[in-house]
């Protein structure tokens, strides 16, 4: 059997097809689909715990956070969506992808890490929404896509204040 679609709603015996509420008392699948507006994926189950919601039927569904990243979210950065499909342990928020993201919006020509705005600079000063930006493993890899500046300076730049 092809199992190429085995994570998709609408062709699979766990889908909420036709628009029903599925089967059970709960209708919930445990699998993951597409939050468009926040560039993640949540979890098909009882709404309560961070990241959960009842999938709205007839929604595309997938076995993991990863598979709903890669394919239901290929236009978002893919750390991005997996991390903001992930808590933080013991708590309520989203994780962060702890990569570099080029600050386009501050004139200053630096980067930004993706970590809690809480703990100060490096991290942005206001949470990063934009699930489109490349987020880079380092602050080197994310200066270099700012390549009409001295790298050194945007390093040096980026991990002060």
């Amino acid at each position: 059997s092809d199992s190429s679609n085995t994570g998709q709603g609408g062709s699979g015996s766990s889908s909420n097809e036709g628009g029903s509420s599925g089967g059970g008392s709960s209708g919930v699948t445990n699998k993951y689909f597409v939050d468009y507006g926040s560039g993640s994926c949540l979890k098909d189950c009882a709404p309560g715990p961070f990241g959960c919601d009842k999938a709205p039927p007839p929604v595309a569904l997938y076995d993991t956070i990863e598979d709903c990243c890669r394919t239901g979210q290929s236009y978002a950065d893919f750390n991005f969506c997996t991390t903001r499909s992930t808590a933080q342990i013991n708590s309520t928020q989203h994780a962060f992808s702890e990569g570099w993201i080029v600050d386009w919006t501050s004139g200053n020509e630096k980067c930004v890490k993706d970590c809690d705005p809480n703990n100060g600079p490096p991290c942005s000063n206001s949470e990063i929404t934009d699930f489109h930006a490349k987020i880079y493993a380092n602050v080197n890899e994310c200066c270099g896509r700012l390549n009409w500046i001295d790298t050194d300076v945007c390093v040096s730049h980026s991990k002060s204040l």
